[in-house]
């Protein structure tokens, strides 16, 4: 087995396609598909199967990802070490993150960042965005990821924007029949909702920056219930009937005891990269973030909650790093080209 295509059968499982995972690599379809069914022949057995047009792991190819993990792991340690003997120079990339789609998304990426960088020390302390943006301030870290707002004194780059939905126990509205879809959620005011408790999120938090001026707006104040700065368990109490709530629609997934409404003027969370001014990012950074883009993008694929913000930027990134992906995103994708 060539040591360089590990991740191939991972990305197959992690993407749940041979396209999509084929995307991933940089590789052809074909030539995954021949590579999967050479390692199957190795075996004697499947690897996976296919169910709703989905590919998941059969009970050898768990076996066969756990194995090829730890030959990943101990090869990547061997890199490392070896790439470390003849230097004792550092660079340090300090990233703040977000506790959960931020620290989620960093275990995505700093496999491949590490390959590529294996010299550069990564500092990612996780907090919410008023903690980060303290640290950035005092120059404790150079860059954050953050559903923040717009911030003076502090430039950023706009990933995505996702709305905010309200979630509502099941059992409040007996009459009302889950959604099929995103699209077809239906539409609520908030005002409407002024005589139920709600689960708030608590702290210093870029969620409670964005839902507490909508209630300025609507002129009431909310019972609340509880508050949380974890949306988490903002949502899972919601689940469990102890109140109603505002947060992303990425955590909008279908549940029996959970009813979501979309707003009739929509409210969005952005997803942003902010840096001081003049700022200015090293290859490792740069490398970093394009990682960021590539990882964030493929995640609103198929989500119809959820929308790519493409800039000069985060173009420019993925033409120098990926010129084979900017090609298929010129063909597929209109918002890339504009």
């Amino acid at each position: 087995m060539n040591i360089q295509q590990l991740p191939y059968l991972a990305a197959i499982a992690r993407n749940g396609s041979l396209s999509a995972a084929a995307r991933e690599l940089g590789v052809t379809q074909p030539a995954l598909s021949r590579y999967l069914h050479d390692r199957e022949k190795d075996v004697g057995m499947p690897l996976f199967y296919r169910e709703r047009k989905k590919m998941y792991p059969t009970p050898a190819g768990k076996e066969y990802l756990q194995a090829i993990q730890e030959i990943q792991d101990v090869w990547d340690n061997t890199r490392r070490s070896i790439a470390l003997l003849d230097s004792q120079t550092f660079e340090t990339l300090r990233v703040g993150l977000s506790p959960h789609r931020g620290s989620r998304l960093l275990a995505s990426i700093y496999p491949y960042f590490n390959r590529e960088y294996p010299k550069v020390e990564l500092i990612a302390p996780d907090g919410y965005f008023h903690e980060e943006l303290e640290r950035l301030q005092r120059e404790e870290i150079d860059l954050i990821l953050s559903g923040g707002e717009e911030c003076q004194g502090m430039e950023y780059i706009t990933l995505t924007q996702e709305e905010m939905v309200l979630g509502v126990p099941a059992f409040r509205r007996p009459e009302q029949k889950p959604a099929a879809g995103f699209q077809e959620l239906p539409y609520a005011r908030l005002e409407d909702f002024k005589d139920e408790v709600f689960i708030m999120p608590g702290g210093t938090t870029a969620l409670t920056n964005l839902i507490r001026p909508l209630f300025e707006q609507v002129k009431f104040q909310p019972q609340v219930a509880f508050s949380t700065p974890n949306v988490v368990t903002e949502v899972r109490l919601i689940q469990e009937g102890m109140g109603v709530g505002i947060f992303p629609a990425f955590y909008a997934e279908p549940n029996e005891k959970m009813l979501y409404y979309r707003f009739e003027d929509p409210v969005y969370l952005k997803a942003r990269i902010f840096y001081r001014p003049g700022y200015v990012f090293s290859r490792a950074e740069r490398y970093f973030l394009y990682l960021m883009v590539r990882f964030m993008y493929q995640d609103q694929v198929g989500l119809d909650r959820m929308e790519f913000c493409w800039c000069d930027f985060t173009r420019e990134l993925v033409e120098e790093y990926d010129p084979t992906w900017a090609q298929e995103l010129r063909r597929e994708d209109p918002d890339y080209g504009q």
